[in-house]
């Protein structure tokens, strides 16, 4: 069974700007880039790949396309969500069928289960795959937080092997470590808590910022696992100034404008995301510069 550990890149989609289709080009120049900087896992379908705004069959075909081309070089997840169970495990017996590496499956959206409701919604999730499944907590972007007690209930399913952690609360990601059964993977959905986790017992992140700057978060990583911490500290500070990027527009619109920055073109986001403006473009390059990336 996989664990999850290191660097896992919540991919974007490229969409080209005349009709918002995918750019499967563009898709296998931005897999490479990361199969260069040695990521350990590739997530698309997520919340960074604007999976909210793409059909089932759009889904299908992107997960698809990037097994096709990743061809074993690093772990494909495919990010599963809805607003009910039937909906999600749909997605999930698709990547099933489809040859993902695992799941990752967010808390339902716009419903808003409770801890009960939500402990049956993953039971029957996991029930429904032989697959790998990452819990995904983002109580910012669907108003549900797993709780600590409920995260050790799942823990034990022997198909549900982690939990990306998106609150950016170190208390909620605490009670994660402090339930969890032996051997779960907590990763960190937020860029600048990388190292904090890492010192918890985390297992590592699935990374935005990696879209751009690929190199710095697994260079963060690999000096952390090979015992230079002073190292990674010094890194999380320039990923942090990194982070500055996400206060400048809507996500995850700064995150292409961020890779074009960096000569990664992936394309637009699908309307009514826009590109940020002039004024904002310069921040968003002083804030490469000022972490030493351009």
């Amino acid at each position: 069974m996989l664990r999850p550990e290191g660097v896992i890149t919540a991919l974007v989609t490229p969409f080209k700007a005349s009709d918002e289709s995918i750019d499967y080009a563009a898709l296998e120049h931005m897999i490479d880039i990361q199969c260069k900087a040695e990521v350990d896992g590739i997530f698309v379908s997520g919340s960074t790949a604007e999976a909210y705004a793409m059909e089932f069959e759009e889904k299908r075909d992107l997960l698809k396309a990037t097994i096709s081309y990743v061809k074993g070089r690093t772990a494909v997840y495919f990010g599963a969500g809805g607003s009910s169970t039937k909906q999600t495990v749909d997605l999930v017996q698709m990547a099933e069928r489809e040859g993902a590496d695992a799941v990752s499956v967010i808390t339902t959206y716009f419903a808003t289960p409770n801890q009960s409701e939500l402990l049956s919604f993953y039971t029957d999730v996991a029930a429904s795959t032989a697959l790998p499944i990452i819990l995904y907590n983002h109580p910012l972007r669907t108003s549900v937080n797993i709780a600590g007690a409920t995260l050790g209930k799942l823990s034990q399913i022997p198909n549900i092997v982690g939990v990306k952690d998106s609150s950016a609360n170190m208390n909620n990601t605490m009670s994660y470590l402090a339930n969890m059964a032996p051997g779960f993977s907590a990763l960190s959905g937020n860029d600048s808590l990388i190292v904090s986790l890492l010192d918890l017992g985390g297992a590592g992140t699935v990374s935005a910022s990696a879209n751009f700057v690929p190199g710095l978060v697994t260079a963060l990583y690999r000096a952390y696992m090979a015992g230079e911490r002073e190292k990674a500290i010094d890194l999380q500070m320039k990923l942090f100034a990194v982070r500055d990027v996400f206060s400048l527009g809507t996500y995850p619109a700064m995150i292409k404008d961020a890779c074009r920055v960096m000569g990664i073109d992936m394309g637009t986001c699908r309307k009514p995301l826009a590109s940020l403006g002039a004024e904002d473009m310069k921040k968003l390059e002083a804030a490469l510069k000022t972490a030493g990336q351009l």
